[in-house]
This record gives structure tokens, sequence and C-alpha cells, in this order.
């Protein structure tokens, strides 16, 4: 099973917190002997409203191993900054069933 994380449109109080935490557990169980060390396949950053200075803070602020599987939806001229990837979709809730169009796919962005 592949885990897809996306962000909230604006950024709560407790996200960078959370998301350090969820980092810092997944390298604390890579060796169990359970498997462990869970992360997300993807960090898909969505935050439609913030300005690039504001989204580039954002990305400084990821603990290393999320960046490295971070998806930009906007601000697409910080991923060879980042050296991340970009993605452009569409989430679409109706009622209780969630959709996703795809529009331009996830790529990796070239150039540093």
């Amino acid at each position: 099973m592949r885990l897809f994380l996306f962000t909230p449109p604006t950024t709560l109080p407790n996200e960078h917190a959370a998301l350090h935490s969820l980092a810092a557990r997944a390298k604390s169980t890579a060796t169990t002997s359970d498997g462990g060390g869970f992360l997300p396949a993807a960090l898909h950053v969505r935050k439609p409203g913030a300005d690039e200075a504001s989204v580039e803070a954002y990305l400084k602020k990821l603990p290393r191993s999320l960046l490295e599987r971070a998806v930009l939806h906007s601000h697409h001229a910080l991923a060879g900054k980042f050296d991340v990837q970009v993605g452009d979709f569409k989430i679409v809730i109706e009622k209780r069933a969630w959709t996703r169009e795809r529009e331009g796919g996830c790529e990796r962005a070239s150039g540093h």
C-alpha cells in the first residue's frame, strides 16, 4: 500500500511539528523487525493562496526525508531549487466521493 499525504490549503499552527514527528517516527522504526520506517510515497504541497516566498519558507522547514518526496502544486519555479517534483492536480470533493483529475502528471524538475 502506498500512502500519499496532501497538505491543507493553509498552513496549520502545528503542521510542521506533525510532519517532523512523522519523519522521526519513521526513522526510529526503520530498523525494527516489523519493517517500520513508513513514510508516505509523496507529500503533495498544496498552498493555493500562498505566495512563492511563503511556499519556499514552508519547504525549508520540511524534514529532508519528506522534502525528497514533495510534489509542488504551485510555484513550480521552486522545484529546481529544492529538487522536488511538480504536479498539476485538481482535487474535487463531491459529497462523500473523492476524485482526482490528473492534468499534467508528475515529473522531476531539472536544473540546479
